[in-house]
């Protein structure tokens, strides 16, 4: 094997590894203070899948934060529960999980499947509400 190719797998291995060390976290909202560029590990369920292109969004009781990955998007459904480790990123000035050039490692609960019930807001409430389904 060449040199370089065992320096691309070794690079991938430690990458994989820094994501396995992710800063878990117990609610959506603690993940949301968290620095760009940090790891974290989030869980809740699913509020969209594909209806943005790449970026699926969940939340839990706490708030809601998108999800920045085409294979995650396409993988779930709307009211899985699901855990999410990636690293935080900002895009536009909204807070997501993952990047274009970051992996998204996801695992989905095998609990029954229950969509969110959206919360009612006034337009004034919306920056509260970020992420999260409002009606």
């Amino acid at each position: 094997m060449k040199k370089q190719s065992l320096l691309s797998l070794f690079s991938f291995f430690v990458l994989c590894l820094s994501l396995k060390a992710q800063t878990t976290t117990s609610t959506i909202a603690e993940a949301r203070k968290i620095a760009t560029g940090k790891p974290v590990t989030v869980a809740g369920r699913v509020t969209a899948t594909t209806q943005f292109g790449s970026t699926a969004y969940i939340q839990d009781g706490t708030a809601g934060i998108a999800v920045f990955n085409s294979t995650f998007a396409t993988s779930i459904a709307i009211g899985d529960s699901v855990k999410v480790s990636g690293l935080m990123s900002a895009f536009n000035a909204q807070l997501q999980i993952g990047t274009s050039s970051s992996i998204v490692d996801f695992t989905k609960i095998n609990v029954p499947n229950k969509p969110v019930t959206p919360k009612i807001i006034t337009i004034a409430q919306a920056k509260d509400f970020e992420n999260q389904l409002v009606t």
